[in-house]
């Protein structure tokens, strides 16, 4: 749910979007989420560009590590500026997750882009 929400936002939804991550996510990383929401609420460039991206999960490969979990999570993305798809089509993406287990759910602790 993290990642699909992750790569499925537009202008008009990103400061709910992150948000809405922020919930699914543990102390730190919530934080930060909040602190995009609060910025992207006031950034001039989502009114004037107009981006935003659409995706799918390719592949999750997790494991056990410790009391949580830890892997990748790879997502074919398309990114748009104003409503067009841009140019160079749909690319992977990898990310690098953990997860923590709390109050019968999974958290996200960490979420990290990878070159």
């Amino acid at each position: 749910m993290f990642a699909t929400r992750w790569i499925n936002w537009d202008w008009r939804s990103a400061a709910h979007q992150q948000r809405a991550l922020a919930r699914l996510a543990t102390a730190d990383l919530a934080a930060q989420l909040r602190a995009n929401a609060t910025s992207a609420r006031v950034d001039a460039g989502l009114a004037r560009d107009k981006p935003g991206t659409r995706g799918t999960v390719a592949a999750i490969d997790l494991a056990r590590r410790g009391t949580g979990m830890a892997g990748l999570i790879v997502t074919l993305e398309q990114t748009y500026t104003d409503g067009h798809a841009d140019l160079g089509g749909a690319r992977y993406h990898v990310y690098r997750v953990r997860l923590s287990r709390a109050r019968h759910r999974w958290e996200v602790t960490a979420w990290q882009p990878q070159p």
